[in-house]
């Protein structure tokens, strides 16, 4: 089963019904900083690119996390958030800082969105080339679009909040949190693409969580 279909909004075609976010990371259910997954987990990270260090460009964003299916066999599967980063870079510094990522993290997928008109092949071929260099192993690659309906976005998103409504959202503590909190709290769903506002982390971890 897809992870879309675990929750709400599936057919869904306009606004989600709800403004804003509800996230207490307090309460949420989380695991030690020092955590590592399991060896046999199949985790996924994935890039939402930005190609300039213009201080008005979106930051680039990275999030891994997987599905842990349900120990008593009697549920549905949570989803564990492992990491995010986010960061104004291009060029040399995206690519090593996506190494650095995977690597940190050993993922089993590997995806990237690609924007119309960028050159996200080229990003692709270097970074294959410099984990060759620097002996890293990655994944092989997957393109996700970013397209879609002006609502697209907000429908993809606002299924991280029905994830955690029904407790199917875990985090592994640290200060990423921070950042992506922030998104999260700013994210505005009255809005088509969320009226512009800096979102990259959240838009990225929809997608970890498979969402589309």
């Amino acid at each position: 089963m897809s992870a879309d279909n675990l929750f709400p909004l599936g057919r869904h075609k306009g606004p989600v019904p709800f403004a804003r976010f509800n996230v207490d990371w307090t309460q949420m259910p989380n695991v030690e900083e020092e955590f590592r997954p399991p060896a046999d987990v199949l985790s996924r990270a994935v890039l939402d690119p930005s190609w300039t260090e213009n201080e008005q460009s979106d930051a680039n964003a990275l999030v891994c996390g997987y599905w842990e299916p349900d120990p008593e066999m009697t549920g549905a599967s949570s989803f564990m958030l492992l990491d995010a980063l986010s960061g104004v870079f291009a060029g040399r510094v995206l690519v090593h800082t996506t190494l650095d990522f995977i690597a940190k993290w050993n993922p089993t997928f590997f995806a990237i969105e690609c924007a119309a008109g960028r050159e996200t092949k080229l990003l692709q071929h270097y970074l294959e080339d410099q984990s060759c260099i620097r002996g890293i192993t990655i994944p092989k690659v997957e393109m996700h679009t970013a397209g879609g309906t002006p609502w697209s976005k907000a429908r993809r998103v606002a299924k991280i909040q029905y994830a955690i409504n029904d407790g199917h959202f875990k985090v592994r503590r640290g200060a990423y949190l921070r950042k992506l909190g922030d998104q999260i709290r700013a994210f505005d769903f009255t809005r088509q693409d969320n009226g512009a506002h800096e979102d990259g982390l959240v838009d990225a971890l929809s997608r970890c969580m498979g969402f589309n």
